[in-house]
């Protein structure tokens, strides 16, 4: 994409240390995703070129899946979730709303980088 907002967005969280950019990126995925569904994903997509370097690229695709995906858990803007309120009984946008607060920031405290793998020995 051409266009300068989002050019400055993109500058300015790949510019951020380590430890915050994946926050920032999971959410300007998490928003742009609430707001344009896939394809403010797909405006995020160039961060994570062939010329980032791989670990780097593996990282910030995780922040962006991850941000996204946790607006599905609330935003009615998202096909799965207008249509589970319609479909499913008794189920009101709060439900939704309130595992998407509690579920969202998960994801980047579980991804968080460690210094040794759980699994290592």
């Amino acid at each position: 994409s051409k266009s300068p907002s989002l050019l400055t967005v993109r500058e300015i969280a790949i510019r951020q240390p380590s430890g915050r950019r994946y926050a920032v990126i999971a959410s300007a995925a998490h928003f742009l995703g609430v707001a344009f569904n896939l394809a403010g994903l797909s405006l995020l997509t160039p961060m994570v070129g062939r010329d980032t370097p791989r670990p780097l690229r593996e990282r910030l695709g995780r922040a962006m899946v991850q941000g996204f995906a946790a607006g599905t858990s609330w935003s009615p803007f998202f096909v799965g979730t207008a249509v589970i309120l319609s479909a499913v009984p008794g189920v009101t946008a709060v439900e939704p709303r309130l595992f998407g607060v509690v579920s969202g920031p998960a994801g980047p405290v579980a991804s968080k980088p460690r210094r040794k793998p759980p699994f290592a020995s």
